[in-house]
């Protein structure tokens, strides 16, 4: 039976064409109608590129969430992951300055200047009121108030990490892959994962990195290293200057090519170069310059880190030293500003260094492939250096039984 329909869907449905216009007849012009597809193309590309910024920016921002915000090589930039770089020096020694400006132009530093203060600068009133003026050598009074004004223009501008150095200081071409080793040696000492999350590239778990120093040494306990062998930026040990605190003398710190990264509860001596956070400055100012002392400032740091003196340092140091002391040639009175010494001649030389940044500058300004180490006898008398190249960690932890090393009155 055929299917009955309604009279209105039983009858053709006509369309009325004129009711519907075509773009011919909207646009009556041809260069109407193609300022119109123009305008399409145009807005469908705008469209797009917005589309697309917005998942561009949407991936980097999720990129950036997952990437951990201290990256270890941050190392590299112009800060050596930390916020700011300071050295501390006397504004008249221009010969100081100009040879640092040149080594951490060459190594990509960024420093900033802070001044160095003299003995005469420091009010008695200002002095701590024990302070034995017979007994203490008139710089250590300058020197002491040189690093306070220091951690006090951290305290003041809240900058949360900080390396300071002395005028003096220098460093191996290689500094930035050094940092990187030792980077990770603390992360390790912290037993933190390589990429863990923390306000710095050093880990979240210190308080003093003792990073160019004079002497530095562990406790007697058993306790991890962190040991780098076949290091060539180590200083043989017969060209070593920096000592060892303790007398007991464990085998990697006596070895040739072998650099170690300690737990340096057992103090230091000399203030060549060291790393702070906000939270150490405060710790030092309120220990070393409200507490009533009688000792050198590197004496009295050495004390916090040994937890002997006002608030207890978490410190960590490398051995042999990252910075030490450069001596520029020329008579022994213009090596300190803070210790009176004769006019004996010496050839330039920097402590603990092979391959010294400053030493190398007529290479380094001449463009040249290759740098020296500083001692002809070094079993890699010249290597090649190119400052765009990254190394990788080649360090591992090893526990040490230190009580039951070599004693030795000796320096290593």
């Amino acid at each position: 039976m055929a299917e009955i329909l309604p009279k209105w869907q039983d009858k053709p449905q006509v369309v009325n064409k004129a009711s519907t216009p075509t773009l011919r007849q909207v646009f009556k012009s041809p260069w109407k109608l193609m300022v119109f597809g123009l305008g399409c193309l145009v807005s469908l590309h705008l469209f797009s590129r917005m589309l697309s910024g917005s998942i561009i920016r949407r991936s980097t921002e999720m990129s950036a969430q997952s990437m951990p915000s201290d990256s270890l090589h941050d190392i590299y930039n112009s800060t050596l992951g930390f916020q700011k770089v300071f050295a501390i020096g006397f504004a008249e020694r221009t010969d100081k300055r100009d040879a640092k400006t040149l080594a951490s132009s060459f190594t990509d530093i960024d420093i900033e200047w802070l001044p160095a203060v003299s003995f005469e600068q420091v009010s008695p009133k200002a002095a701590p009121p024990t302070w034995d003026f017979n007994r203490q050598a008139k710089g250590a009074l300058g020197c002491w108030r040189a690093h306070m004004n220091a951690l006090e223009h951290i305290v003041r501008h809240r900058i949360q990490t900080a390396l300071i150095m002395e005028d003096d200081a220098d460093w191996d071409v290689s500094l930035k892959d050094q940092l990187l080793e030792f980077a990770t040696g603390t992360r390790a000492l912290q037993h933190l994962p390589p990429n863990s999350p923390s306000s710095s590239a050093y880990g979240s778990e210190w308080d003093f990195l003792w990073l160019g120093h004079c002497r530095v040494g562990s406790t007697d306990d058993d306790q991890e290293f962190w040991v780098i062998d076949d290091d060539s930026t180590s200083p043989p040990v017969k060209h070593r200057w920096a000592g060892w605190t303790n007398r007991h003398f464990p085998d990697e710190v006596r070895r040739d090519g072998t650099r170690v990264i300690l737990n340096a509860a057992g103090g230091g001596m000399c203030l060549y170069s060291y790393a702070v956070t906000y939270e150490t400055a405060r710790k030092i100012l309120a220990s070393v310059s409200l507490t009533s002392i009688d000792s050198p400032v590197d004496a009295s740091l050495s004390e916090m880190c040994r937890g002997k003196l006002g608030n207890p340092l978490r410190c960590y140091a490398p051995y042999p030293p990252l910075l030490a002391s450069h001596r520029a040639a020329g008579p022994q009175f213009r090596d300190s500003d803070l210790n009176e010494k004769g006019d004996k001649w010496h050839k330039a030389y920097t402590w603990d260094i092979v391959y010294s940044t400053v030493l190398n500058i007529p290479r380094l300004v001449k463009g040249m492939a290759t740098v020296n180490a500083q001692w002809p006898d070094h079993s890699r008398p010249e290597i090649l250096w190119n400052s765009s190249l990254r190394a990788s960690s080649k360090g591992y932890l090893k526990t040490i039984a230190v009580s039951n090393s070599t004693t030795s009155p000796n320096e290593p």
